[in-house]
């Protein structure tokens, strides 16, 4: 396949990777001239229509997705036989890679990888975007250490085809959740739970359940509980287990809600701050109430025993005695029983029945607000808000909504236990670039697609006479090295490289 050209555009140079579905090859697009990684189908899916057609479905909508740590998809395409995805080419290694190489990695860096990973799910589950298989073959680190999620479109059109698929072919089942080990429905809390494996792997160096074969370790996915990482290295602090551990949860309402909620915990952690816990309610049925009557029992037991030798008048009187305190014992622990149940159950019930009815209240539209006057207008209204979202936007100034989840229109309940919240999308300014000093003297194409690639800058190459710099190579930057520059991915910024024709200067 090496040397074959796609569509008369992307030229195959050398094969990168092979994986249960798909072989990877570093190709040249030779209409954008840069550097792109193409991934082909293997035969034994091409003859799947059904599958086909899901994973061309898929592989558009993950193409959606623009985000700094996921790996871009920039075509989707075949060639008679041959069916292939496009994607942003990655000089690096594969976080599993990455992991073998360092073995347990410091917390601290760990947290920071899951938190990017976090970050790169929370953008495709807005979209209604499910991976379903997060696991360090599919992170990709790039040579500055940015992780990259990959496969988007792949592991849903995998997971969402037939059942008679062979497991390795869905993905390593040592990442996989409970449900997906049982076959069940999955969701966004399903990837939260690889992403905790994933977690203790780069805290330990290892994952949490391992055996001779995929079923073994799946039925350990559903049965059993994960070590806490603490216990394998023991500088991890407590609140990074108990992350783990919740990420981890068997069932999804352990779990995390949200990918929002775990970053959130992530980043406490990393602040030094303490987790934020929810307050558990006192149990009505206190086991120092049934210890208090195991207590009776044997002090009557003892006292009869000391009595055994007294008339049988005594002994009935005894008796009756111990009779009528057990009964008083047991009304009092009814009675009380009663009153608890009232005062925690009964009495909130008929003060909500009483209360006056809440009356829906409309969303208005704050796009376009700034985010202090918004918070002000949704406190005035007694509207429920979540945790503002930040994003980058060269278009949006700082601080002011860019999008707004009710839409304006939409009538929500007001008060701290409604269910529906208003959620908001910031504008964080425009993200900057540096442009880095390494480019001098460099290829010019090796160059423009560094800056297109790695920095996300649009480019113009500007051919220049030179004695004194090779042909084919960067002379300068407009503007000089070392600028900062806003990011092609939020608006256009032009980058102007040089290239020397010394050959011009010096005819053969």
């Amino acid at each position: 396949m090496t040397g074959k050209v796609l569509n008369n555009r992307y030229e195959l140079v050398e094969k990168i990777g092979s994986g249960g579905m798909a072989d990877v090859y570093k190709a040249r697009c030779r209409v954008l001239k840069r550097w792109v990684a193409v991934k082909i189908l293997k035969d034994e899916f091409v003859n799947d229509e059904e599958f086909l057609e899901r994973f061309e479905r898929e592989a558009y909508a993950a193409a959606s997705l623009n985000h700094p740590n996921i790996v871009s998809i920039y075509d989707v395409g075949k060639e008679g036989n041959i069916h292939y995805i496009v994607m942003e080419y990655i000089d690096g290694i594969t976080l599993k890679e990455y992991i073998r190489q360092n073995g347990a990695l410091p917390w601290q860096e760990a947290a920071d990888i899951a938190i990017a990973i976090l970050s790169a799910l929370h953008k495709a589950h807005r979209q209604g975007i499910i991976h379903r298989d997060i696991k360090p073959q599919n992170i990709l680190m790039t040579s500055d250490h940015v992780p990259k999620v990959t496969d988007f479109g792949i592991a849903r059109a995998v997971t969402t085809s037939t059942v008679t698929r062979k497991v390795d072919t869905v993905g390593s089942v040592h990442y996989s959740s409970p449900e997906q080990a049982r076959g069940g429905y999955t969701d966004e809390k399903s990837d939260i739970y690889s992403v905790g494996v994933t977690l203790f792997e780069m805290l330990t160096g290892r994952v949490p359940f391992d055996a001779d074969n995929p079923v073994s370790v799946a039925l350990k996915h559903i049965e059993e509980k994960p070590a806490r990482p603490s216990s394998i290295v023991p500088d991890i602090p407590e609140a990074m287990d108990e992350i783990v551990l919740r990420a981890m949860g068997k069932s999804r309402s352990e779990r995390y809600d949200n990918a929002l909620q775990m970053i959130a915990d992530l980043d406490h952690v990393k602040k030094g701050e303490a987790l934020e816990r929810n307050g558990g309610e006192t149990d009505l049925f206190a086991t120092r109430v049934i210890g208090s009557l195991e207590e009776e029992s044997l002090a009557a037991k003892k006292d009869r025993g000391r009595n055994r030798k007294k008339g049988k008048a005594g002994k009935t009187s005894k008796k009756g005695f111990l009779i009528a305190s057990v009964y008083i014992l047991l009304i009092g622990i009814i009675v009380g029983g009663i009153w608890l149940v009232y005062d925690k159950v009964v009495k909130d019930v008929v003060g909500a029945i009483l209360a006056p009815k809440k009356q829906p209240v409309e969303v208005i539209n704050y796009i376009g607000m700034h985010i202090e006057d918004a918070i002000a207008d949704l406190e005035a209204k007694n509207l429920p808000y979540a945790e503002p979202v930040y994003e980058y936007s060269d278009t949006v100034p700082k601080g002011v909504v860019m999008d707004q989840r009710p839409p304006a229109g939409i009538s929500i309940m007001p008060g701290d236990d409604a269910i529906t919240k208003v959620e908001l999308i910031v504008s964080n300014g425009p993200e900057m670039v540096t442009i880095p000093t390494d480019i001098k003297f460099a290829d010019y194409v090796e160059a423009e697609i560094k800056l297109k690639n790695e920095l996300k800058l649009q480019t113009k190459v500007v051919d220049e006479y030179s004695d004194e710099v090779a042909e084919g190579r960067v002379i300068r930057t407009e503007p000089e090295m070392a600028l900062l520059l806003r990011q092609e991915a939020r608006l256009l910024y032009t980058e102007a490289l040089a290239r020397n024709l010394r050959t011009l200067l010096y005819p053969m």
